[in-house]
């Protein structure tokens, strides 16, 4: 049920076979002393996710080449059901894994449980002004705890329809375009443009949500301060401007992640797309198959933002500590790991000692036109991201409920105030958590 910044952003079971890149990066070499500690663990470690085996399986190959006693056994728990999961085994004393996944949508939930090892205590002092600033706020629990380590960094930026771009806006040309639509102002003009000379056959976005995400995902304003509402400050704007856009006729009604959804991804009609570091290999590659070349990526108006992101966590109640922090550290926060994730899934890591070598994360994307898709991504969109608003528990609620008002402002084509929005959301949020405080 929950879209945009706020979806589930693990990709499909299956690579697309047209996924092809020329990588460039060097591995550091293995110290004597990891290979020494490599050699004294020996466990098998249990993990919670949703994401089959398979997927992963060469990045613990890659694994098991520096500890080749920890065996990787991932159980598999839908992500939906992850917090009830881990309540029931608090509640009931029962083992926990060595290492879960959490998701966006529910890590407010899993977080606030507090029944996370603090990776930047002893044993593990991990360093964390060597992770992305961005990432720290999506893994921590209330009390600090810095609990997780991202999979994959999901910040993004807006994919584009190359030929759509160049005949309505003039340019297919990322840095060209980026540089005509700087604000969201810059775009809603766009949309105008295009509509007229287009005579209403191309909108901008396929529906309100796409640019509403974004806007909502550089907004750091929290959704609940003090058990209080706060959905003014972190909604407001974004919902004046999404209801201009629908009133103006520049954005489509057209759901994502439906067969209508993707048909649009492979038409002539629109022109963004949100566009997650994940997405151009497990989404447009995959829906566009006859697209290559036709794909463009830029940094959106105002900047980069968050969109789904998933991290791996430690329980304090966990039987082998030490080997699950040693498989989720080396996976997600060395060198090695983020060459095993970059050559293997077109992951880019969190950890900020890769981003000091410019050729790390280099893609030359024929699909994308030629674009260094993963350059754009390290060195444009990455450093111009707004640090998120923090994980709440009660993120869940106040996602499902802009769900539905997205889904309002675009079956009422704009014809709604944002007071009337907020107090909607209001309204359905207190009837899950009535304990919450209206603003």
């Amino acid at each position: 049920m929950i879209v945009g910044i706020f979806a589930a952003c693990s990709p499909p079971a299956d690579k697309p076979e047209s996924s092809t890149i020329e990588s460039s990066g060097s591995s550091e070499e293995v110290s004597e002393a990891e290979s020494a500690a490599a050699d004294d663990l020996k466990a098998t470690v249990e993990v919670w996710t949703w994401e089959p085996q398979e997927n992963q399986q060469e990045i613990i190959d890659d694994f098991n080449e520096v500890y080749p006693d920890i065996k990787i056994e991932f159980t598999t728990v839908a992500s939906a059901d992850m917090p009830m999961k881990i309540q029931t085994a608090l509640a009931s004393d029962s083992d926990l894994p060595d290492v879960v996944w959490c998701e966006i949508s529910n890590r407010g939930k899993i977080m606030a449980l507090e029944c996370w090892e603090d990776l930047t205590q002893a044993p593990y002092n991990l360093d964390r002004s060597k992770m992305l600033d961005y990432q720290i706020p999506l893994s921590e629990t209330p009390s600090g705890k810095l609990a997780g380590i991202e999979v994959s960094t999901p910040v993004a930026g807006l994919a584009y329809k190359r030929d759509l771009a160049k005949k309505y806006l003039g340019t297919d040309d990322p840095e060209e375009l980026a540089s005509m639509i700087k604000t969201w102002d810059d775009m809603l003009e766009a949309g105008k443009e295009v509509l007229e000379k287009s005579n209403g056959e191309v909108k901008l976005f396929t529906h309100i949500s796409q640019p509403f995400d974004i806007m909502v995902g550089q907004n750091q304003e929290p959704f609940v301060v003090d058990n209080k509402l706060n959905l003014k400050a972190s909604l407001g704007d974004a919902f004046n401007m999404a209801i201009t856009m629908q009133k103006a006729g520049i954005v489509d009604n057209i759901e994502g992640d439906t067969p209508a959804g993707d048909a649009a991804i492979a038409g002539e009609n629109h022109i963004f797309f949100g566009c997650p570091t994940w997405a151009p290999t497990w989404r447009y590659k995959v829906k566009d198959p006859n697209g290559s070349g036709n794909w463009g990526l830029m940094i959106p108006p105002e900047g980069g933002y968050m969109n789904g992101g998933t991290v791996v966590a430690i329980p304090a109640k966990a039987e082998d500590k030490e080997a699950g922090f040693a498989y989720v550290n080396w996976c997600y926060y060395t060198i090695e790991g983020a060459v095993s994730n970059r050559d293997h899934l077109d992951y880019m890591s969190a950890y900020k000692p890769v981003y000091e070598d410019e050729e790390f994360y280099s893609v030359v994307d024929d699909f994308f036109g030629g674009q260094d898709v993963l350059k754009t991504y390290a060195q444009t969109i990455i450093p111009n991201t707004t640090v998120p608003r923090k994980v709440h528990q009660y993120d869940m609620e106040v996602q499902e409920a802009i769900k539905i008002a997205e889904d309002t402002i675009a079956d009422s084509n704009g014809d709604i105030t944002v007071d009337q929005i907020l107090a909607d959301i209001t309204d359905e949020v207190r009837n899950k958590v009535p304990e919450l405080e209206a603003e």
